[in-house]
């Protein structure tokens, strides 16, 4: 798949006049720009993001050379920086000095803003060139082993000629590689030193292939091996002793010393596995390895067995059938009194923000539930007609039917109930007293991808205990 990026240049000049220029004009025609007025405000601009393009204004006090080329395409994101010169006078001289320092091109300044497209459309044409020279190649430009498309030819020829010849113990085993949480080296020590290790671990692959096999790079930091007459067991055998190896040692990079370990996939062929398959399944051995804590060898027939395992496990629904009611239940740290009255019902909801709340009689015991819609606008006072003592409780206006179930009763029964009722909530009892409200919305909730905006604040920030309430993804009212 072509990169869809948009092109990148690194725009190095002491005219904050003219990067201001560059940059409008190019941004204009979908370039993605970033500016610098000296070399090493460049390099800390490309350490942040390479640049495919690097234009750079040759009459700089400290004149960029070729240690400095080095460092900036070291953080291409191709793998090269197309470097233009811009200078006053293009005398051979000076052309010859600047082609032997590393660069690729020259632009006359004043800039010639048509020039400019074209030298830049010119140069993305070189860079893809070499593109396609390198994949032509079969190598990989960082390690020099073989690339993906080498491999993949190399695997085919293979297997075509080990079928030709008929039966045989094995057709061979290919091994794939990760080290492990790579991506921290370069955070740590720099994308150069990321770059070294990486060429060092290829050198490991390579000397460590003694009988026949064959390592290559797959991009990043992922490697393979193939290994042309192994069974599955032996190839995992070579990969288990060569993680071993390289986890045991210190890598010596420049001035650091950095410990490394890696996680690999083992797959055998057969007769009726094609290439492309056999390094998909390889692909998922190895994401089963990761997922096994890393730092270690998995092999086709642990992933067939993990497999397998994971359908006794969650197949038929018994993933959940342990699960009980207490497990998924909102807890109730709050119950309201069959005596307390409307105001103070409303109350107690209003401070605690809940929708709905358990009323218990005099023993604790579940009396019904009230709801926070169902108390608004009620008031204590008593009704026209009715005796002057006489004030309006709880007990007038809670729901007495509300489903109740044990908390003992499994996810099952209450999935089954609210797929077979209109009912929003239910009330969970612990010995007759309630103990958790479960809601019909809370349950469907489970399914649901967990997201930080869930709980994105329905209030604006205040120095206030308001503001620190989270409340539960569901707020159901019960009705």
């Amino acid at each position: 798949m072509m990169d869809s990026r948009p092109f990148s240049v690194l725009l190095v000049s002491g005219d904050q006049v003219l990067l201001r220029q560059l940059t409008r004009f190019l941004e204009l025609f979908g370039y993605e720009i970033r500016q610098a007025i000296d070399a090493d405000q460049a390099l800390a601009a490309a350490e942040v993001a390479g640049a495919d393009f690097l234009l750079v204004e040759g009459e700089l006090t400290t004149k960029p050379g070729l240690p400095f080329l080095r460092k900036i395409r070291s953080f291409a994101p191709g793998g090269y920086s197309y470097a233009v010169m811009l200078m006053e006078s293009l005398e051979i001289n000076v052309v010859t000095e600047g082609l032997e320092t590393g660069y690729d091109d020259f632009l006359a300044k004043p800039v010639v803003f048509g020039d400019l497209l074209a030298r830049l459309r010119a140069g993305a044409r070189v860079m893809e060139f070499e593109r396609r020279l390198t994949q032509q190649a079969g190598l990989d430009g960082l390690t020099g082993l073989p690339d993906a498309n080498a491999l993949t030819t190399l695997m085919k020829d293979h297997l075509a000629n080990v079928k030709d010849r008929g039966k045989q113990e094995s057709l061979g085993a290919i091994s794939l590689i990760d080290l492990d949480y790579f991506s921290r080296i370069a955070a740590r020590f720099g994308k150069e030193a990321g770059e070294v290790l990486l060429r060092k671990m290829a050198g490991l692959l390579s000397q460590a292939c003694h009988f026949g096999e064959l390592a290559a790079s797959l991009g990043k930091d992922r490697f393979a091996v193939l290994f042309p007459t192994a069974t599955e067991e032996q190839a995992a055998q070579w990969s288990h002793s060569f993680l071993a190896s390289i986890a045991q040692r210190e890598h010596v990079v420049g001035d650091k010393n950095i410990r490394i370990t890696g996680s690999c996939g083992v797959v055998e062929f057969s007769r009726n596995l094609s290439v492309e398959k056999a390094i998909d399944i390889a692909g998922q051995v190895l994401a089963l390895a990761k997922a096994s804590g890393r730092n270690c060898v998995l092999t086709q027939q642990a992933w067939e067995n993990d497999a397998e395992s994971w359908n006794n496990l969650a197949g038929g629904g018994k993933l959940f059938s342990t699960t009980l009611a207490r497990d998924v239940m909102i807890p109730c740290a709050v119950f309201l009194g069959i005596d307390e009255t409307v105001e103070q019902g409303q109350a107690v909801l209003e401070q605690t923000q809940l929708s709905a709340l358990p009323v218990v009689d005099r023993e604790g015991k579940f009396a019904g539930l009230v709801t926070a819609s169902q108390l608004k606008g009620k008031s204590s006072r008593p009704a026209k007609g009715r005796a002057s003592g006489s004030v309006r409780m709880l007990r007038h206006h809670m729901i007495t039917d509300t489903p109740r179930f044990d908390e003992t009763s499994t996810l099952g029964e209450l999935m089954e109930f609210f797929t077979g009722e209109h009912n929003s909530v239910a009330v969970i009892l612990r010995d007759l007293r309630p103990s958790g409200l479960v809601y019909c919305q809370s349950l469907a909730a489970l399914n649901e991808r967990l997201v930080r905006e869930h709980f994105v604040p329905s209030l604006p920030f205040s120095i206030t205990s308001e503001y620190l309430r989270v409340p539960d993804l569901t707020t159901a009212d019960a009705e």
